[in-house]
């Protein structure tokens, strides 16, 4: 990785860590790593993250009387930093998020250091909040959008990503929000560690063993596996499929793995953490994202599960929507018609019938995946748009 200067880093968000988001605890880890200072600021606390508590900011953790305190020593201290705080409070619409609006001042309060840079991941109220510290301070600031902040119709987007550096995920998006008037958006690809060697995929001796990572919610297409798997299972296949995630979708989905009697061919495994999930991936022989284009027109931009599983010498066996192709083709995977369970059926079969050409394209997968989308690119592109580049 290139040298840099060392950077005060503030990450804003609305909650940390979050297990569906490796891409964000992954991205903090290595700037800690390359020398930078990392302070995160969130609304809410997800799981036990390995940094230390200095180093991270909860307001739910926090009392609001101590809170209002805060405000009263702001205002004492100096009326004229008081009023410019409010300004950017009102201009920012902070106040229809009131856990910010009242806490920030003790936030204020403790943080070690005044930023060089604020950074958000996804356009939300928590960019609301990154951009009234970066009026406050006047310092610049930056959001990574993904996928469901600017595919499901975000009628608060300019105001989310008003005077931000703006970068994104895949190219596909980078088009999208150029088409919407953004200028000089730049590409921060989310990145895997690629450092771990790959296991050279190895057929089961019988069947195929399946694992799946992802929220259950529509534009997953869990519904669309499980059907490919009842599918496989009247041919005669034997089927193993692990499903890893959490969401609304569990009862409908569970119902559907009972009228298709595939208990104990089909699970519903839940959510679990980074470590977890990879270990699940090392014991299948295949991945599986039937992703689709939901009834709100959200949809994935590219899975950091994909990349993960690619990583790990598993054949990918992958919906192709919006930016996937920028790394999925026929000569790298088996891309598989949206809604289409007949097709998923079919192209798993073909991973079973065709080892040798499963592990030629594992290989190239993951050989491309190392190349393009490692942390490593993923932090040297990040630090590029914190320094004012754009890529």
């Amino acid at each position: 990785m290139r040298k840099s200067v060392p950077l005060k880093i503030l990450y804003v968000l609305n909650q940390f860590p979050v297990l569906s988001q490796s891409f964000v605890i992954n991205e903090v880890r290595e700037l800690i790593k390359a020398g930078h200072h990392v302070h995160v600021i969130a609304s809410r606390r997800g799981y036990i993250s390995e940094l230390s508590d200095d180093s991270i900011t909860v307001l739910e953790d926090m009392i609001v009387k101590q809170a209002l305190a805060a405000h009263v020593r702001l205002l004492l201290r100096s009326p004229v930093m008081y009023g410019r705080y409010l300004r950017s409070v009102l201009r920012g619409g902070l106040l229809s998020a009131a856990p910010w609006f009242v806490h920030l001042p003790l936030v204020l309060e403790g943080l070690p250091w005044k930023a060089d840079h604020i950074h958000t991941h996804f356009a939300s109220r928590a960019s609301c909040l990154a951009q009234v510290l970066a009026k406050f301070w006047d310092t610049p600031r930056s959001v990574t959008t993904h996928a469901s902040d600017i595919y499901g119709g975000n009628r608060h987007l300019r105001r989310q990503l008003s005077g931000a550096r703006v970068a994104t995920v895949t190219r596909y998006n980078q088009l999208l929000l150029e088409g919407l008037g953004y200028s000089d958006v730049a590409l921060v690809r989310c990145g895997v560690d690629t450092s771990v060697p790959s296991t050279p995929y190895v057929p089961p001796s019988n069947g195929i063993n399946i694992v799946s990572v992802g929220r259950l919610v529509p534009k997953k297409g869990h519904d669309v596996l499980i059907e490919a798997c009842a599918s496989l299972v009247a041919q005669g296949v034997p089927v193993r499929c692990r499903i890893i995630g959490d969401g609304p979708e569990r009862e409908s989905l569970q119902a559907q793995i009972r009228s298709l009697h595939l208990d104990g061919t089909v699970s519903l495994i839940g959510a679990l953490d980074n470590e977890a999930t990879l270990r699940a991936m090392d014991n299948s022989s295949v991945f599986v994202l039937a992703c689709r284009i939901d009834s709100k027109g959200d949809a994935d931009g590219l899975p950091v599960s994909i990349l993960e599983a690619g990583a790990r010498g598993l054949p990918l066996v992958v919906s192709s929507v919006k930016g996937m192709s920028e790394l999925l083709t026929a000569e790298n995977s088996w891309p598989v018609q949206q809604d289409n369970p007949t097709d998923l059926a079919r192209q798993l079969q073909a991973v079973i019938d065709d080892p040798a050409k499963a592990v030629i394209k594992a290989g190239i997968a993951r050989r491309q995946i190392d190349a393009n989308f490692s942390l490593k690119c993923q932090v040297e592109a990040v630090t590029r748009l914190f320094e004012g580049g754009t890529t």
